[in-house]
């Protein structure tokens, strides 16, 4: 292996491939793969359950191979280099130098024959989406993800395209998160439930290019994310996903439309006061007449809100956990909502007003 590249070009692969780099698990897994053919280079990281591989780099290449070095290691170096080029190649089997300008290091190296392989993906199921499209359904669900690992299903989101629909759903027990497009070019019906670990490392390297394509392949047991810079390879979560879709159907007796930002911060300030454990407490809403009473009562005092709002049906009371309202509200970049109720015991639904594309439920508390 021998080749010229890049710093900063070097610094950005690095910033994406260390994103399936763990520090928690095999040492191998804390390290990054070099490959270098005779076009350019790509890097690899790989912890098993997810790998990410850039795509290829154009360098000066000299000497095919490859090596695997310390991943964070490898980063601080290149980070401090002094010069913009940046000279890679192994002097043995066991070390690699890395020079720039003045600046010379020998690092140790690991032989790229012990490097995990990556799983292939069957590219028969496909689904292709914008970028800008897919990092919003993503950032508007996956507050609501589960981290209850005896229930492994809901810690990751469903990825399902049928009827033309692109449709991504979260659900923890208390909250559902659902959110669709039409805007999407599919080759057949797909259901899987991607893990939530994978899908936030993905969020923070997708392409800034709003007009870039994601092309998302999906097997038995694995997934792969295609983009010009990077594949993002995961397994699947293996199990039976929640049958959500009854849970948005049926009729309302209390509906009101909202301000999202003035209902947010009234939300905010009733959940102020905590109780002795010093958790947040229930956060109670009175709603009748074009007025919604927002209040709170703990051990340690009181607290109560009002907000104008339009409102239809019957009076109601009822209660919520402030943290799971407040986690939709926080996502939604529509101005206002609209919110239905059925009974003080029953799923609130959320919706942006002029997007249908977006709903979100929440279980309530009970309150004596």
């Amino acid at each position: 292996m021998d080749f010229i590249c890049d710093r900063h070009q070097l610094l950005e692969d690095i910033n994406i491939a260390e994103k399936a780099v763990s520090k928690t698990t095999a040492q191998i897994t804390q390290c990054l793969l070099i490959t270098v053919t005779e076009d350019g280079y790509y890097l690899t990281g790989n912890n098993f359950e997810m790998a990410v591989k850039t795509s290829l780099t154009k360098a000066d290449v000299k000497k095919n191979g490859g090596a695997v070095l310390e991943a964070q290691m490898f980063y601080e170096i290149i980070k401090r280099l002094p010069e913009r080029e940046v000279h890679i190649y192994q002097t043995d089997e066991n070390f690699a130098r890395i020079t720039s300008g003045k600046t010379d290091y020998k690092i140790f190296t690991v032989s790229d024959a012990e490097f995990p392989d990556i799983d292939e993906v069957d590219r028969a199921a496909r689904c292709s989406v914008k970028a800008h499209i897919l990092r919003n359904m993503i950032r508007q669900t996956l507050f609501a993800v589960s981290s209850d690992e005896s229930k492994p299903v809901f810690t990751g989101e469903l990825f399902r395209v049928e009827d033309g629909l692109f449709k991504v759903v979260a659900i923890d027990g208390f909250r559902v998160a659902y959110r669709q497009t039409a805007d999407n070019d599919t080759s057949s019906h797909i259901s899987a439930v991607v893990p939530s670990k994978t899908l936030n490392e993905i969020i923070k390297i997708m392409p800034q290019d709003d007009g870039q394509t994601i092309d998302i392949y999906f097997a038995q047991s694995n997934v792969a994310f295609c983009t010009k810079a990077f594949t993002v390879t995961s397994r699947l979560i293996e199990g039976e996903f929640f049958k959500y879709e009854n849970l948005f159907g049926g009729g309302h007796k209390t509906a009101l439309r909202l301000n999202r930002a003035d209902f947010l911060s009234s939300i905010d300030r009733a959940s102020l006061i905590p109780g002795r454990d010093g958790k947040k407490n229930a956060v109670k809403l009175s709603i009748n007449d074009g007025l919604v009473v927002v209040s709170s009562k703990t051990e340690l005092g009181t607290a109560q809100d009002e907000l104008c709002a339009e409102t239809q049906g019957d009076p109601i009371d009822i209660a919520f956990n402030p943290r799971y309202i407040a986690d939709a509200l926080k996502v939604i970049d529509e101005a206002e909502i609209d919110v239905t109720l059925t009974t003080p015991f029953s799923p609130c639904t959320i919706r942006p007003v002029g997007n249908q594309d977006a709903v979100y439920l929440v279980v309530p508390l009970r309150i004596q």
